[in-house]
């Protein structure tokens, strides 16, 4: 790890390293801000050994989410990316060959949008139960067969609406308790 100048500082402010690659601020055993760089490029490296396809454009197509898990810090891991810690963990599946991948939430975001908006979802019905889940989760949920072709429809129909009957917030509650308890979120 390497002290970091106000250059720096700013670039990481903006998520930028000196040679404008991705890199983390993290504060060293002397108590001083250091940068951490972690490369874009580790992730691809990495993932392209373990897809069938050559080529970044064609391989990232190949993943499929397949889990996604929130762990404690004592429980971390390190991402492709080299990242370290990762505690939102998207487990990954390729299409093709049928590998796995165990990758953080932010690399993710680069070839599976799904992942963040699902996290974030989950985070929030969790603080608040009255609030909507959206389609991504009720849609992994359904893959995962955690609910069913009924329960995905009804919710999916009524997730927007302002103004529900009792009987459907209560049919919708129940639906998000059941996602909430079969997630590892």
């Amino acid at each position: 790890m390497v002290e970091s100048t106000a250059f720096e500082k700013r670039q990481a402010r903006k998520g930028l390293g000196s040679s404008n690659l991705p890199l983390s601020a993290v504060i060293g055993e002397d108590g001083k801000y250091k940068l951490k760089f972690m490369s874009q490029f580790q992730l691809t490296t990495e993932l392209l050994k373990i897809s069938s396809s050559q080529t970044w454009d064609e391989a990232k197509l190949e993943w499929n989410l397949i889990d996604l898990e929130k762990v404690s810090e004592k429980e971390s891991e390190v991402c492709l990316c080299g990242k370290d810690p990762i505690l939102e963990i998207c487990i990954i599946q390729n299409k093709i060959n049928n590998n796995i991948a165990r990758v953080g939430n932010s690399c993710v975001k680069k070839f599976i949008n799904k992942a963040d908006k699902i996290f974030r979802s989950i985070s929030q019905v969790k603080k608040n139960i009255d609030k909507s889940l959206n389609a991504e989760t009720i849609d992994f949920a359904f893959e995962k067969k955690w609910i069913n072709e009924w329960e995905k429809n009804f919710y999916l129909n009524i997730f927007r609406k302002r103004n529900i009957s009792d009987k459907q917030k209560e049919y919708k509650t129940s639906i998000a308790k059941k996602i909430l308890n079969s997630i590892k979120i």
